[in-house]
């Protein structure tokens, strides 16, 4: 590969990125989105893949092959870095990590600081500008620029979301809850009812559809608003199943082709619906913005 590849008009080094994803479904892609357009250009991105609680099961049972991204699977995470707590042993098996396996840059995050390091647009621009060989493990977008059209869903994944009888226009309503504290926290299950009645109120024949990993949520809408008026799927909600991860999937794609979505706060799951299509999303969220 020759030295012309351009990131924001700067000459790139970069020659191959590998990424360790092992976080969540949208977390997941919302980083491959984001260096897609690499691959297209020339970068050789790998991409390995961690089979985990949060995500067991692999790629190539969601999507369609990835024109440029090589998924390797893999059912161990071969660092543990999160775990070293000295800021100078973190540097230290970064450097050992790069040395054994061939790169001249090893990022590993998983935190806030990475976001805001990303926030600033020369970050990643000057890593790929100056080294050729780049690790890196985050769930956050690597560049600004996402290509969500990379995205075939395997033909399993779209006969789920079909067998849903969805009328022609509805709106899509996502309440984490699960593990996510902080979304639970954030965007209160009163402040949802509240957003629904609103758009009753706007148009009385509104249709919802609601993906949520509550098996009381759905309960409780049920009973608040009647199965006519929110559609619901008794589907398996847990992510350490290839059942639960490829429903899942099934209802992002349902909620992206929603009029809008009414999503929950720090949740990337109903961010990336609405990245699919370009969907409006309505965050819940108790938060002052």
């Amino acid at each position: 590969m020759s030295n012309t590849i351009e990131y924001n008009s700067r000459i790139m080094k970069l020659q191959k990125l590998t990424l360790l994803l092992r976080d969540g479904l949208a977390n997941r892609m919302r980083v491959i989105a984001s260096v897609a357009h690499l691959a297209k250009q020339g970068v050789k991105v790998e991409v390995l893949w961690l089979k985990n609680w949060a995500l067991n099961c692999n790629l190539e049972e969601l999507f369609e092959p990835i024109d440029g991204i090589e998924i390797k699977n893999i059912a161990k995470e071969p660092v543990y870095y999160d775990t070293i707590q000295s800021g100078l042993l973190k540097k230290a098996y970064s450097k050992l990590h790069g040395l054994i396996h061939g790169y001249d840059y090893v990022f590993y995050s998983h935190g806030l600081k990475f976001e805001k390091q990303l926030s600033d647009n020369d970050f990643m621009q000057n890593i790929f500008c100056k080294h050729k060989r780049v690790f890196l493990t985050t769930c956050f977008c690597v560049t600004a620029t996402q290509d969500y059209s990379v995205f075939k869903p395997k033909e399993e994944i779209t006969t789920i979301q079909t067998q849903i009888q969805l009328p022609s226009k509805y709106i899509g309503i996502h309440i984490r809850r699960g593990d996510n504290v902080a979304s639970m926290e954030n965007s209160r299950i009163e402040g949802f009812i509240d957003i629904i009645n609103h758009e009753i109120n706007i148009n009385p024949d509104v249709i919802f559809y609601l993906a949520t990993d509550s098996y009381d949520v759905k309960t409780l809408l049920r009973i608040v608003f009647g199965s006519e008026r929110i559609i619901i799927k008794d589907n398996a909600l847990s992510r350490d199943s290839h059942k639960g991860i490829k429903e899942a999937l099934a209802e992002m794609i349902i909620l992206s082709n929603a009029d809008k979505i009414i999503g929950s706060a720090f949740s990337s799951f109903d961010e990336v619906a609405a990245l699919l299509h370009n969907t409006e999303l309505i965050k819940v969220t108790t938060q002052k913005c």
